[in-house]
């Protein structure tokens, strides 16, 4: 279910490294959690970005996922739905 901010939203965010194998993957990944997460209660957006590393042999990711306030966040963060993805990552 999603809602409208409210001007009190919450943002969680993840910094991750990756390789150039690795970019798809991830971005299925991403994709997955963003699906999921939008199911729960003060969803607002998930925010997803890439920079070359100084190497260019990979990126640096940023994600921001946002919701209404910081404990629908963090229900979200701690879910199963959540942790089961990620295990099977």
């Amino acid at each position: 279910m999603t809602k409208k901010p409210t001007g009190e939203e919450f943002t969680y965010t993840f910094y991750s490294e990756i390789t150039k194998p690795q970019l798809e993957g991830y971005k299925k990944l991403q994709e997955r959690m963003n699906c999921a997460a939008k199911m729960f209660d003060g969803y607002l957006r998930q925010d997803l970005s890439f920079e070359p590393d100084s190497s260019g042999d990979g990126f640096h990711s940023t994600a921001r996922v946002s919701f209404t306030s910081l404990e629908l966040c963090l229900a979200w963060l701690d879910s199963p739905e959540r942790r089961k993805i990620l295990n099977e990552a």
